[in-house]
């Protein structure tokens, strides 16, 4: 039965059969309680069972799933690291009448120097 205790939230009690809260009563922990039986079904082994044959009798499915996963991998890999140089910085006495960004640079043909002429 809950009752009130003296404890701090988190400490034991109960005889060892619960944990205090914050409102320094004492909670009886269940065995059997929610997560108990999610873990249960989970690795009771028959839930892998019954996935492994469904994956033997729809084998080609299976296969079709790892093609769509690959093909996802590398399209998300594609678009995603895609890198843009940064635009080059003018030295000495070259001036810039606009700001170079990205925008500019590609959109209106100029092309970045990567090497400095004398």
């Amino acid at each position: 039965s809950s009752g009130i205790n003296a404890e701090y939230g988190g400490s034991v009690c109960g005889d060892n059969t619960g944990y205090c809260d914050i409102f320094y009563i004492c909670r009886i922990v269940d065995a059997d309680g929610p997560i108990a039986s999610l873990g249960n079904y989970i690795f009771n082994g028959v839930l892998f069972d019954s996935a492994r044959n469904m994956a033997i009798q729809y084998w080609y499915y299976c296969i079709m799933m790892a093609l769509g996963l690959v093909c996802f991998m590398a399209a998300f890999i594609a678009v995603c690291s895609r890198t843009v140089k940064p635009p080059r910085i003018p030295r000495g006495g070259e001036r810039m009448s606009y700001p170079v960004t990205y925008k500019n640079v590609h959109s209106s043909g100029i092309e970045m120097r990567t090497h400095r002429h004398l």
